[in-house]
């Protein structure tokens, strides 16, 4: 419910009373459980977080470019299901806030790990690990289009990303190479 509210509106334009009249419970009732309007979206965003980090975790018994495409089917799949959740947590809704921040930061590190991992054998150097992570920036920022814009449609966005990450993997081998 809190997140479909986040994400169709301005942070500033979502009271609690909102939230409450649409969930069918009293205010009283949230204020009780969360204190205030930024503990509840923290609440929204580390379980959507959760959520979501769950979806896309794979067998790590499967070859390395298999654990990728499972997982980014995972990811689609997810936020196909779950759009005001993902656009809700991309947005960071008070991304001001510290702990939302850290939060979101923590996911993409999460995600950046992963693909890391994947890629890399050893330890990354700090180059990888940056390409790295702008990658994953633009992976957000690709399907935020998508569920947005409608831009292109699943099948487009998902040939795209696979085929940047083929380029981001040899980027990435280039580089530890060197």
């Amino acid at each position: 419910m809190g997140s479909v509210l986040f994400a169709t509106r301005p942070y500033d334009e979502v009271w609690i009373e909102h939230v409450a009249q649409e969930a069918g419970v009293s205010s009283a009732l949230i204020y009780h459980y969360f204190g205030n309007k930024k503990t509840f979206v923290g609440e929204i965003v580390r379980r959507d977080s959760e959520s979501f980090l769950r979806a896309i975790t794979v067998d790590p018994a499967l070859p390395p470019y298999e654990q990728f495409l499972t997982s980014l089917d995972a990811y689609l799949d997810h936020i196909e299901q779950h759009p005001h959740a993902y656009i809700a947590m991309t947005r960071g809704l008070t991304s001001t806030d510290p702990e939302v921040r850290e939060i979101l930061d923590s996911n993409r590190a999460v995600v950046t790990e992963h693909t890391l991992k994947r890629i890399v054998s050893g330890t990354p150097t700090p180059a990888q690990r940056m390409i790295a992570r702008a990658w994953v920036v633009y992976i957000v920022d690709m399907c935020m289009a998508w569920l947005i814009d409608g831009i292109v449609d699943r099948a487009e966005l998902r040939d795209l990303l696979i085929r940047s990450y083929d380029a981001l993997s040899g980027v990435i081998t280039d580089i530890g190479s060197a």
